[in-house]
C-alpha cells in the first residue's frame, strides 16, 4: 500500500513537472516597447506566431487605432484596426512608404469587432512580407490606403522592431 502511494505520488510529481515545463515553453513572450511598436511570440497549437503591433495613431477622419503583422511557418498577415463609420473595402488595400507604392495586398476580411470597431486583415505573402519589412526600415511614414481612405502612420525607429521580429522568428522556428 505504501509502495503504490508512493509510486503514484511520484507520477504525479512527473506528471506536474513536465505539463510545468511544456507549459513555460509555451509562454507568450514579449519584447520591450521600440519606437510605439509591441512585438510578441505567441503559442498556436503545434508552432508559435510572431506579431507586431503599432500602438501609433493615424492620421486621418477616420482614428486608425493599430495596424500590425502576424507571421507563422505557413502565412503572414498584415491587420488594419479602426473605428467610426464602416469603410467600403475592395479587393486589395495599398501600402506605401514615404509616398512610393510598395504593393497591393489581397483583402481576407473586413469584420466589426465589438465595442472596438473593425478590422480589415490582409494577406501578406512571404516574399511581399521580406521586401515590405525592408521598405518599412528605410521610411518615416507609411501610408495604408482601404477603399477612399488613406491612414498615414509614423515608422520612424522601425529598424529597432526589425530587430526584436528577426529575434522572434529565430525563436519561433519562423524561418531556417
Amino acid at each position: 500500500m505504501i509502495r503504490v502511494a508512493v509510486v503514484v505520488f511520484w507520477l504525479g510529481l512527473f506528471t506536474s513537472s513536465s505539463m510545468a515545463q511544456q507549459s513555460q515553453s509555451q509562454r507568450l513572450r514579449t519584447w520591450p516597447e521600440q519606437a510605439g511598436w509591441i512585438t510578441y511570440m505567441a503559442p498556436i497549437p503545434g508552432s508559435y506566431v510572431c506579431s507586431t503591433t503599432s500602438k501609433k495613431r493615424g492620421s486621418v477622419s477616420i482614428p486608425l487605432t493599430s495596424f500590425s503583422f502576424s507571421f507563422t511557418r505557413r502565412n503572414a498577415h498584415f491587420f488594419v484596426d479602426y473605428v467610426g463609420p464602416e469603410l467600403r473595402v475592395g479587393s486589395s488595400l495599398l501600402l506605401s512608404v514615404d509616398g512610393a507604392a510598395i504593393m497591393n495586398l489581397p483583402v481576407l476580411s473586413h469584420e466589426r469587432i465589438p465595442r472596438a470597431g473593425y478590422q480589415v486583415m490582409a494577406n501578406l505573402p512571404g516574399a511581399d512580407a521580406n521586401n515590405l519589412l525592408n521598405a518599412l526600415g528605410q521610411g518615416d511614414h507609411l501610408q495604408i490606403d482601404i477603399g477612399d481612405r488613406r491612414f498615414t502612420v509614423g515608422i520612424a525607429g522601425f529598424p529597432s522592431v526589425l530587430r526584436q521580429i528577426g529575434e522572434c522568428f529565430t525563436e519561433a522556428h519562423i524561418i531556417d
